[in-house]
């Protein structure tokens, strides 16, 4: 993160960073997009694992038996360890690219992940999904952090930073009170409804949800940087 300033005690407190986050167009983008792309990250805990559930049946493989919760834990595995071998690399390659269109490539490969269960339940979908997931979080969330604090004034950036995280857990929330509910309604509904959300915060992120033309960030404030909500 970059270095910020010490705050002075007339721009100290919440009042006056939300009057500065009401004036910042990009910034309010970024923490609608965070609220949609929050929800859809939230499937991976909840309807996506319900669905693996009612979906994967045991495997028998060479005499070894795996249940359906082992078989989940696998394919959760395969998330962290293409962050852990896959991230960085793949950070090094797109960093000359616009960071804006990093993020929403990155929503848009989350979101359309959970469209591959629409064609399959088998393990391998799960897999599949879990793969282009992965690649779509590795691209957004490697950037995110970096392209909020270059649009937060240098004496607020943990007061924006802190607004993020409220959108965030809006996001969760209403994800955990709907989600399931409609899940039980139609499974296809969620998947559906996921790729809207990943579309709408790509198209806020990448600023054509605005009739304003929204600034790019400072250059500098991504020299070095890299991390994620």
């Amino acid at each position: 993160m970059p270095k910020g300033n010490r705050g002075t005690r007339q721009t100290s407190g919440w009042g006056h960073a939300l009057a500065s986050i009401r004036r910042n167009r990009p910034f309010l983008a970024l923490a609608a997009a965070c609220v949609t792309i929050s929800i859809v990250f939230r499937q991976l805990t909840t309807t996506f694992a319900l669905h693996f559930e009612n979906s994967v049946p045991a495997l028998d493989w060479h005499g070894f038996q795996f249940k359906p919760l082992e078989l989940y834990g696998f394919v959760m595995a395969v998330n962290g360890m293409m962050i852990c071998l896959m991230e960085m690399p793949l950070t090094a390659v797109t960093r000359a690219w616009p960071v804006r269109n990093c993020i929403a490539m990155g929503y848009i490969g989350m979101s359309v992940s959970f469209l591959v269960l629409s064609f399959g339940a088998g393990l391998g979908a799960f897999l599949l999904a879990m793969v282009v997931f992965t690649f779509g979080e590795m691209m957004a969330f490697s950037r995110q952090q970096a392209y909020a604090a270059s649009l937060a004034p240098d004496d607020m950036r943990g007061r924006y930073s802190g607004f993020l995280s409220w959108a965030w857990s809006l996001g969760n929330i209403s994800a955990s009170a709907f989600s399931l509910g409609m899940y039980q309604y139609s499974p296809n509904l969620v998947w559906l409804s996921s790729v809207v959300l990943g579309v709408l915060g790509a198209l806020l992120i990448a600023g054509r949800i605005s009739a304003r033309c929204q600034p790019q960030p400072r250059p500098s404030a991504f020299r070095s940087q890299r991390g994620g909500l």
